[in-house]
């Protein structure tokens, strides 16, 4: 992978973003699924630091190796769930890659740490909760009692205060796609607040059908909405991938994830 063409990349999609975003701020999910160490290392310098792995394992080597190679400099902590320089703003329809202090304008050095954290975006097997909770800011894919339970668990046996999900919603209702069904939405999520007082929900991650219409990216928004009258902690609405994130943007989404765009086509 070309790093000059995934700076031009990700000066393309924040434009896009920015446009689709009309005045409001969405962030940016580096959606970095068989995206080498190396790349991910490079993505701060690049203006995004925000990291979403899909696979555990894949996410526990390439966590090792980007420590080793930003010598155990991994941003994580109480406040790496916010966007930071993922942030695009809409206002004025360009949004250029954010630069840390002292990084040349015209030619980002990768080699100049910058702060880069963690989210974990697949479907995530309770087995494996106990590897990534204390590498990851926010898990967006939580959808099942279970899972709850033990992030709450991991989270007491590694003496971390809390931790931040997202609940994902199978908006179509789709068998072959994890995520809580709509009319289940709000009483896992009273369910899981009243449980565990480590875990923070902070939004929701719909899952759409590939081409959805437009009306049922309206719907996620409004039930959104809904949402967050019973739980104003929750900032974001993760919605909208390569494909779609303008659409997923124009219609309420403020976080996105994206991937091709950024990397091209992987195998």
């Amino acid at each position: 992978m070309d790093l000059s063409q995934i700076e031009q990349n990700i000066i393309s999609v924040k434009e896009r973003v920015a446009c689709a975003a009309n005045g409001r701020e969405a962030a940016i999910v580096a959606a970095t699924k068989t995206v080498p160490a190396e790349i991910i290392r490079a993505l701060p310098a690049l203006g995004i630091n925000i990291a979403g792995e899909n696979r555990a394992q894949e996410f526990l080597d390439k966590y090792k190796t980007v420590q080793e190679i930003s010598n155990g400099e991994v941003f994580n902590g109480a406040d790496a769930s916010r966007p930071g320089g993922s942030r695009v703003s809409g206002e004025g329809c360009v949004a250029g890659p954010a630069r840390p202090n002292g990084a040349d304008e015209r030619s980002p050095d990768p080699t100049v740490y910058a702060p880069l954290n963690w989210h974990f975006i697949g479907r995530l097997q309770t087995n494996k909760v106990k590897y990534i909770i204390d590498k990851v800011s926010v898990i967006h894919s939580v959808d099942r009692p279970e899972l709850a339970a033990e992030i709450s668990r991991a989270c007491r046996n590694k003496n971390i205060p809390n931790m931040d999900i997202l609940i994902e919603v199978n908006m179509g209702g789709e068998e072959s796609k994890g995520g809580v069904t709509i009319d289940n939405l709000l009483s896992f999520a009273r369910s899981v607040s009243e449980k565990y007082d480590n875990i923070t929900i902070k939004g929701l991650m719909p899952v759409l059908p590939i081409n959805a219409p437009r009306e049922m990216y309206l719907q996620a928004a409004a039930l959104y909405d809904i949402f967050i009258r019973e739980h104003p902690s929750a900032d974001w609405l993760s919605m909208g991938m390569s494909d779609d994130f303008e659409l997923a943007i124009a219609c309420g989404s403020n976080m996105v994830r994206i991937g091709t765009a950024i990397f091209g086509q992987r195998s």
